[in-house]
C-alpha cells in the first residue's frame, strides 16, 4: 500500500487551498459523529448526509463503506447513494467522486445503477453561495439538505455572536443531528464533517 497522496498539485493547494482529509481522520470523524448520535449515524441506509467540499469523496467514501454494510440488494445500494449528497468547485473532483463511488458500490452490487444517482447528488458548485446548487436552493426539493444548511449557518453565526472559537482539544466533530417524526436522520466551508439529519 502507497502512501496516501492529500494534494494534487502545488498550484491547487495555493489557488483553492485543497489538501484532501487523510483517511485516519475521515474514520476517526465518522465515528467521533457516530458516538455523538448515540450509535445511531449510521444504523439506516436512508440517513442524509452532506459533504459541503466533498474533494474526490474520502467522507463520501467512509459514510458508503458503513451505508454498504447495511445493503442488502441492488435497490438498497440505490437508496443509499441516494441519501449522499457532495459539493465541490472543481469538476474533476466531482466527476473522480462520482466514479469512486460506483466503483465502490459495484464491488458489492454489480448490478446496482448508481451513476444516475450520483450524477444528481454529487455536484459541482460552492456550498457558501447556495443558488449554485440545486439541493440547496430555497426552493429544493431534499428539505434536510436546505435545512442542514441554515442549521449551519445559526451555529457559526451564534459562534461568531459568542465570541467563542473552537480550540484543539475542545471540538466536538462538526455534525448536526436532527431527529424527527419523518425519519431523516448526515464537509470547503470549513465545516468539517457533513451533517446527519
Amino acid at each position: 500500500m502507497g502512501k496516501e497522496k492529500l494534494v494534487k498539485s502545488k498550484e491547487r493547494v495555493k489557488k483553492y487551498a485543497e489538501v484532501y482529509t487523510p483517511e485516519w481522520c475521515v474514520k476517526k470523524m465518522c465515528d467521533m459523529c457516530d458516538e455523538e448520535s448515540g450509535g445511531h449515524a449510521f444504523d439506516r441506509i436512508e440517513t442524509t448526509f452532506l459533504e459541503p467540499a466533498c474533494g474526490n469523496g474520502n467522507f463520501i467514501a467512509e459514510i458508503m463503506r458503513r451505508k454498504l454494510l447495511l445493503c442488502r440488494t441492488d435497490e438498497d445500494a440505490v437508496t443509499a447513494c441516494g441519501s449522499v449528497y457532495g459539493i465541490d468547485i472543481l469538476p474533476d473532483n466531482v466527476q473522480e467522486c462520482r466514479e469512486r463511488i460506483e466503483k465502490m458500490v459495484h464491488e458489492v452490487f454489480p448490478g446496482a445503477v448508481v451513476m444516475p444517482t450520483l450524477v444528481q447528488n454529487i455536484v459541482c458548485g460552492n456550498f457558501l453561495k447556495p443558488e449554485t446548487v440545486w439541493f440547496l436552493a430555497e426552493d429544493a426539493v431534499p428539505t434536510n439538505c436546505r435545512q442542514l444548511l441554515t442549521e449551519c449557518k445559526q451555529l457559526t453565526e451564534s459562534e461568531v455572536d459568542d465570541g467563542k472559537e473552537r480550540g484543539a482539544g475542545h471540538e466536538k466533530p462538526a455534525c448536526v443531528e436532527r431527529n424527527d417524526e419523518q425519519g431523516g436522520g448526515q464537509d470547503g466551508g470549513n465545516f468539517g464533517a457533513g451533517g446527519i439529519f
